[in-house]
């Protein structure tokens, strides 16, 4: 029985990044719109709204290699009625605490649909593969206008974050929120429209990740932060993940502070690990995120290792590790498959020879010496 998550909370810290990637595996079979888009200057009516052609358990599919979405993302007004406004796209629901010009809406929704087409894509069997928009409703996000309203939402414990992401036991009630100074929102008259301010793509994809892998699963601290660091930080421009050169992007990230020089991780090239592999692999979250910076790109570097890097570089062995874990296997189980007969000891030499390949000289702590 798969062990379900309760309302797992994940804060982005930072700025949010805006970017967007997918592969479109949109079928080209249609449904009526329920709700009758309003009249606005700006509106793209989504007119004949596509089902999906879910592909199922994709652990056999090819890893992409670029992931994108269409060029002109249709949007449309549900409702605008003073502090409810809603606004839809084809997977997400987006509720507003003001209103925002549908032309922010689409620029909005590219990262948000964007991340969604590129975990469909990945070879990992994410839980969006199962998720009919057509029958269970759209993804739900809520952007506030002020801080103030977003930290009422998510505590005031939580004012450094640039959003959040709440998972649960499904994709229905899971929820992300995320405040319009985060997003690059501006006043404009009576509405809100989008910036000139850039915003990096980094946090915002890794957030929204989270969204679309864990709901359901119990995924182990470094995998849960690796592949949503894994995905935010490729490469993206203009709606695209660009996967197949996301090695150079995650190198930057992790060792320095981005292309940008305004983000990463600056871990360096040469990178000590306070602990043993098996003990940072099996870190509850919560002292996981001690120390956050190195957890989050040691993890980045785990998880490119084991999708490109570990035995034929076929991520055979990853890919038997999230099967385990979707199964509802638990962790030591499910790290089993990734050790495949090897102990921790060998595993560690392996990692150090793969990322070595990367340019990073990685050091574990020396075993203690058997008496």
């Amino acid at each position: 029985m798969l062990k379900k998550l309760k309302f797992l909370w994940i804060l982005l810290a930072g700025a949010l990044c805006f970017g967007v990637s997918p592969g479109t595996l949109w079928a080209q079979q249609t449904r009526k719109a329920d709700v009758k888009a309003k009249a606005n200057a700006d509106e793209s009516d989504l007119g004949e709204s596509k089902l999906e052609d879910l592909p199922g358990e994709n652990f056999s599919a090819a890893w992409p290699k670029l992931t994108k979405i269409v060029d002109m993302l249709p949007a449309r007004v549900v409702e605008e009625n003073g502090k409810k406004n809603v606004y839809e796209t084809e997977h997400f629901s987006f509720t507003c605490t003001a209103p925002v010009h549908l032309s922010a809406i689409r620029d909005i929704a590219r990262i948000f649909e964007g991340t969604y087409t590129a975990n469909l894509a990945l070879p990992l069997n994410s839980p969006c593969n199962y998720y009919q928009v057509a029958e269970k409703g759209k993804l739900k996000a809520v952007l506030f206008e002020t801080k103030e309203e977003y930290l009422k939402v998510v505590g005031s414990e939580n004012k450094s974050s640039a959003g959040i992401c709440r998972s649960t036991s499904t994709m229905e009630t899971s929820c992300i929120f995320v405040p319009f100074e985060s997003l690059g929102l501006e006043k404009a008259g009576s509405k809100y429209k989008r910036g000139t301010r850039k915003i990096p793509a980094h946090v915002l994809a890794h957030e929204l990740t989270h969204f679309m892998t864990l709901p359901g699963y119990h995924y182990p601290s470094w995998y849960l932060e690796g592949i949503a660091e894994y995905v935010g930080i490729t490469d993206y421009a203009n709606g695209r993940f660009s996967f197949a050169g996301n090695k150079k992007e995650i190198v930057a990230f992790v060792s320095a502070y981005g292309k940008e020089g305004n983000s990463g991780r600056g871990l360096g090239k040469n990178i000590r690990v306070p602990m043993s592999l098996e003990k940072f692999m099996g870190l509850p979250y919560k002292e996981f995120t001690q120390n956050p910076q190195f957890a989050y790109g040691f993890s980045a570097l785990l998880a490119y290792y084991f999708f490109h890097l570990d035995g034929k570089k076929d991520a055979a062995r990853i890919k038997a590790f999230v099967r385990a874990i979707q199964e509802g296997k638990n962790h030591d189980a499910a790290h089993a498959l990734l050790l495949d007969g090897r102990d921790w000891d060998k595993l560690e030499k392996d990692v150090v020879r793969g990322l070595k390949t990367l340019g990073f000289r990685i050091e574990f702590p020396k075993p203690a010496k058997k008496k």
